[in-house]
């Protein structure tokens, strides 16, 4: 099974206070894996040892079909 690559082009700004501009970022979009992992539409965050993410379900709608 090959997971779907995408291309995201994008600037960077650190809280720090520096920028790097035009950044090509490249890989597979997480919503492609939390749908695959069978993440629930209601789910709302997911923690780890040094994450945490915020599903937004509004913006990136999981499939449920």
């Amino acid at each position: 099974m090959q997971l779907p690559v995408v291309k995201v082009y994008s600037d960077f700004h650190c809280v720090t206070r520096w920028s790097r501009l035009d950044n090509v970022w490249t890989g597979v979009p997480a919503r492609e894996i939390a749908e695959r992992a069978g993440v629930k539409p209601e789910a709302k965050f997911r923690a780890g040892a040094r994450l945490r993410l915020r599903l937004d379900h509004q913006r990136f709608p999981l499939n449920t079909s």
